[in-house]
């Protein structure tokens, strides 16, 4: 604890870190490109010792693979989550089961902080309270909020950029927070650069949604049409279209610049906390109207 009363959020220099993931891993390669990067500048602040799966579709095996053959053995782990003892659902009672099992697998690693690179689930108490440090980016703007106080643009993939969309923004950001049981909640650490849309041609969108009402519907209608290809969903929808191209921006230019530099930097310690839930980055304190001014990738 330092003169202000702060701790860094990781209160080691010795950052063995797990990398979460369910799907592609685009943001699971690029953290670990990122140690490479600094492992050869010896500039190294965390190390990557844990490829987490809940998904043995996932391309997590690949990835550890492709690393091996770079120089970097890192173990993958895959624990189906709806496998899960057999009877997996979505209730929160199992997914407490799976947490505290995953929390149980990953502390024969060593780790002190988790990375979660596109898991598509929420985390429960059960990991949380093993592991206080885990990051996750989110292809929204977490800083926008409603009336009630409440993060607007929430969800899961193409989901945030739609909501972005109809609520009439121009532009979309990533954001990199401090993970909490409640969807996309947390501290914020960082925002990306923002992607700008086309409101020229959006304008001329007389049905944004299509025959739907509501994002609600479309995903109601993805779910029950699996079969339904994505250029079929494109032409059906125009806001899906739409968001899944500026959630590929914000990937590309958003997640992969700022959520490798942000593990770094927590590493690092340049992140610290006070008693009282506030966040401080090189000791200034953070909040959601100053975050894009303190903290500059």
């Amino acid at each position: 604890m330092d003169k202000m009363g702060l701790e860094p959020l990781v209160n080691t220099k010795d950052v063995i870190l797990a990398i979460f993931m369910s799907g592609t891993g685009s943001n699971a390669t690029k953290i670990l490109e990122r140690f490479i990067m600094d492992k050869d500048d010896n500039k190294t602040t965390f190390y990557p010792n844990l490829i987490f799966t809940d998904n043995p579709n996932s391309k997590a095996k690949e990835i550890g693979n492709s690393f091996k053959e770079r120089g970097l053995k890192i173990p993958v782990i895959c624990v189906d989550i709806k496998g899960f003892k057999s009877k997996f659902t979505d209730k929160l009672d199992k997914r407490k089961e799976y947490d505290e099992n995953t929390a149980k697998i990953i502390r024969n690693y060593g780790i002190n902080m988790v990375a979660l690179a596109g898991y598509d689930w929420i985390v429960t108490n059960e990991l949380l309270d093993a592991y206080p440090t885990i990051l996750n980016v989110h292809p929204g703007d977490l800083r926008v909020r409603d009336e009630k106080g409440k993060r607007k643009y929430v969800g899961l993939g193409w989901v945030p950029s739609a909501k972005a969309i109809l609520n009439g923004e121009s532009k979309g950001h990533s954001s990199v927070h401090l993970v909490t049981p409640e969807l996309d909640g947390g501290p914020l650490l960082a925002v990306s650069a923002p992607q700008y849309l086309d409101m020229d041609h959006l304008a001329n969108i007389t049905k944004l949604c299509g025959d739907a009402n509501d994002i609600k519907e479309i995903q109601k209608y993805i779910k029950e049409n699996p079969e339904a290809s994505d250029k079929q969903l494109r032409k059906m929808f125009p806001v899906y279209s739409t968001a899944k191209d500026l959630q590929e921006r914000l990937k590309v230019n958003g997640d992969w610049i700022i959520f490798p530099e942000t593990i770094a930097r927590v590493a690092n310690q340049d992140y610290k906390k006070d008693g009282k839930g506030g966040i401080y980055y090189e000791d200034k304190q953070l909040n959601e109207n100053n975050i894009d001014k303190l903290v500059l990738f």
